[in-house]
């Protein structure tokens, strides 16, 4: 990945040479992938009473957490591409929120702060968020995860599975295969 302009510079975005893909498909790739962690998520906090329940809570953290771990890798690897970024206080946890500038758009994204492998050096403004509420998000099918995920396999050479918790799952005396195919 090479870089046409200063890191920091809202108008700054990465020139990746070795991919048909550019700066703003991946914003949009993980915008993607961030709405189906969230949706793997909301779905984890189900009760597991069966055995069948437990298999899909397995499946459903498993791919939350896969999807998470690529967002971070990704972040992790454009933070000094964001227009700004902040630190926002909510519950008892810190999280980097990173603006990117895309267009007409500005597009944020909440990293853990103690799960990010890198140390900020520019913090525009630390806050507490006390009514946390997630921005209405655009409905993203199963078909849009998948181009996403390849979106960021084909710029960043890594796949979601890598970031599998497991890739199988077992029933009875059946493993599944749990993990994307793309």
């Amino acid at each position: 990945m090479s870089v046409n302009s200063q890191p920091g510079d809202s108008s700054s975005q990465p020139d990746f040479v070795q991919s048909s893909h550019d700066f703003v498909d991946v914003v949009h790739a993980l915008q993607c992938i961030n709405h189906h962690a969230g949706r793997f998520n909301s779905l984890t906090n189900t009760s597991c009473v069966s055995e069948k329940d437990h298999v899909r809570h397995t499946i459903y953290t498993s791919k939350k957490n896969a999807l998470y771990g690529i967002k971070g890798y990704v972040l992790d690897r454009l933070h000094q591409y964001a227009s700004k970024i902040d630190i926002h206080l909510i519950g008892d946890s810190d999280y980097y929120c990173f603006y990117f500038s895309v267009g007409n758009e500005t597009i944020s994204f909440h990293r853990p702060k103690k799960e990010s492998t890198i140390k900020m050096s520019r913090i525009d403004t630390v806050k507490p968020i006390t009514n946390f509420s997630k921005t209405k998000a655009t409905t993203h099918d199963e078909e849009e995860l998948s181009d996403a995920l390849l979106v960021i396999h084909d710029v960043f050479g890594i796949h979601v599975n890598d970031f599998m918790d497991e890739l199988h799952v077992h029933m009875k005396n059946d493993s599944y295969y749990i993990g994307w195919d793309i």
